[in-house]
């Protein structure tokens, strides 16, 4: 077993969709959030952020989710499922779910053969009172893309009902 993304990669190595590293800026407009990334055949991005007010949390929760699917660096993608945008509620939770899923015809070189043809995105901007939650889910999409979506939208929903609500 060997790390990934290696000491001599980049930072955005292990990014599966987009590697420019706009698209991975601190979206939050500089509030401090809590993140975990774990990366491996899937890559799961989990942000939590406690703002002052509710206000500041739903401005907080939409951001991530206004990302359109697009790279600036020019990385050619076709969209395979147009994203949708959807609302989402599961317990005191409240906010939204993105999803599509992509198809590269010439993916560009990533490291250890993790190169993919079709890439699963699933997304959740949801929030409680101040606390906000972004969870990010992304596989490979393979022959079936609304399945890959289904099985990120679960681990997701998973994720979520295990994450403490009193905020």
């Amino acid at each position: 077993m060997t790390s990934w993304p290696g000491a001599w990669d980049g930072p955005l190595s292990h990014e599966l969709v987009c590697r420019d590293s706009f698209f991975e800026q601190n979206a939050y407009d500089g509030a401090p959030a809590v993140t975990r990334r774990l990366i491996g055949e899937v890559s799961v991005r989990e942000d939590v952020l406690f703002l002052p007010d509710e206000h500041s949390a739903e401005q907080a929760r939409t951001q991530p989710l206004n990302w359109s699917g697009s790279c600036l660096s020019g990385e050619d993608l076709a969209h395979s499922i147009n994203p949708r945008l959807e609302p989402f509620t599961r317990g005191p939770w409240t906010g939204e779910i993105k999803t599509f899923a992509i198809w590269r015809p010439d993916p560009p070189p990533r490291p250890k053969g993790t190169n993919r043809h079709s890439v699963a995105h699933v997304a959740m901007g949801v929030r409680c009172g101040v606390t906000m939650v972004y969870l990010r889910w992304r596989g490979p999409a393979g022959t079936d893309p609304a399945a890959a979506l289904r099985a990120g939208r679960a681990t997701l929903i998973r994720t979520l009902d295990r994450l403490p609500s009193g905020g």
